[in-house]
């Protein structure tokens, strides 16, 4: 909203997450979207005659894993048969998500929902645990945890070779539980990822210098 005021967007949407971003700025000449770099990554690898360019990134967001601070579910290995929660299938949390339960083979039904819904379907047992790639901190957890007791599951478990070679531009990182006021004796061990603000090759270049100089202008 910040930046809209100025800089001439012509319309400001919210989108089906970081897939359909990368598809529609790559049809779209005039098209900035933002992007997992994972997503981004992995689109160009696999469609070399792409139309996207980069600008630049902006923060990091990381892989976070939740559930039912009762619950016997203490790891990933624990997520077998069990049922996890996460975004629509056009975003980087589903494509993070399927990503990891594939490569570790891993057999839990993925249910997409909405972040509004999330405690709602904790409360009533409709998921096991819920996976987001999400900057911290962030009130979603603070949220949750009002209504339910969470506990932050860690990364530790997984081949971190694995996990190497299916985000490879992914970095360590840690979860601070402090900040939600969530009692651990563990520490969150995990994965962060870069978030980037790409557009069509097409797109006027005073238009994404003036979009980075206003960002930068209005830190």
């Amino acid at each position: 909203k910040n930046i809209a005021k100025t800089f001439p967007f012509n319309q400001i949407k919210l989108s089906d997450g970081s897939l359909s971003n990368i598809y529609n700025t790559n049809n779209n000449p005039n098209n900035i979207s933002l992007v997992q770099d994972d997503i981004l990554f992995n689109f160009i690898k696999n469609n070399s005659n792409n139309k996207i360019r980069y600008i630049l990134s902006i923060g990091v967001e990381k892989f976070t894993l939740i559930t039912n601070r009762t619950s016997k579910i203490n790891s990933w290995n624990d997520l077998n048969n069990k049922r996890i929660g996460t975004l629509g299938k056009n975003t980087g949390s589903y494509f993070t998500l399927k990503n990891i339960l594939t490569s570790y083979e891993i057999r839990s039904k993925i249910v997409t929902t909405n972040i509004e819904q999330v405690t709602t379907l904790m409360l009533n047992k409709k998921i096991d645990a819920f996976f987001i790639v999400i900057s911290h901190p962030d009130n979603l957890f603070r949220n949750i945890n009002k209504k339910i007791p969470i506990k932050f599951i860690s990364l530790d478990t997984l081949d971190q070779k694995i996990l190497k070679k299916i985000f490879p531009f992914a970095n360590k990182s840690k979860i601070d539980v402090d900040e939600y006021h969530i009692p651990s004796n563990k520490i969150i061990n995990t994965l962060e990822t870069k978030i980037n603000v790409i557009c069509n090759h097409k797109l006027d270049k005073t238009h994404s210098y003036n979009f980075v100089k206003t960002i930068f202008s209005n830190l």
